[in-house]
């Protein structure tokens, strides 16, 4: 386990569907609902799910918690930010525990729908604000970018 320590974490309370998308611009995103485990951009419309990952090449993470057609929003930034799409309601600076290349669930575990194969090819981060209430954001690396980055 990796502690990235000064990391920023924004809050954004309760947003609604045109907000996230705003927020998650350029972000590949990933969650998981009755029809199976997604990887892609953010949906145009909330998607039937709880829990939604997102994350960019900079290594911004977001995690939402969707409640029907809104959502509450945390980001989490390793570098300073000037600004963000969406005005954060919270700030704070955090220590992040990283779980490198955490695997998905076995193929005989239902908890949701099918895993494409290729994304068991991915490597998975959870990346963990320890404390009294943890929160746990996730990110995925192509295998052609974990290669690259010689891991």
């Amino acid at each position: 386990m990796t502690t990235i320590p000064d990391t920023r974490l924004h809050g954004y309370g309760r947003l609604d569907w045109q907000q996230v998308r705003t927020l998650l611009d350029g972000a590949a995103c990933a969650w998981a609902d009755l029809a199976g485990f997604h990887l892609d951009t953010v949906p145009s419309q909330a998607p039937p799910t709880s829990h939604l990952w997102a994350w960019w090449p900079d290594g911004t993470c977001a995690r939402l918690r969707l409640d029907d057609s809104q959502a509450y929003a945390a980001t989490l930034h390793p570098q300073p930010v000037d600004s963000t799409p969406i005005t954060p309601t919270a700030t704070e600076t955090v220590n992040v525990h990283v779980r490198h290349a955490t695997p998905l669930w076995g193929t005989s575990d239902p908890q949701a729908g099918p895993i494409p194969p290729e994304l068991r090819e991915y490597t998975w981060d959870l990346l963990e604000i320890p404390g009294a209430h943890p929160v746990t954001f996730v990110r995925a690396t192509a295998p052609a970018d974990s290669a690259q980055q010689g891991t």
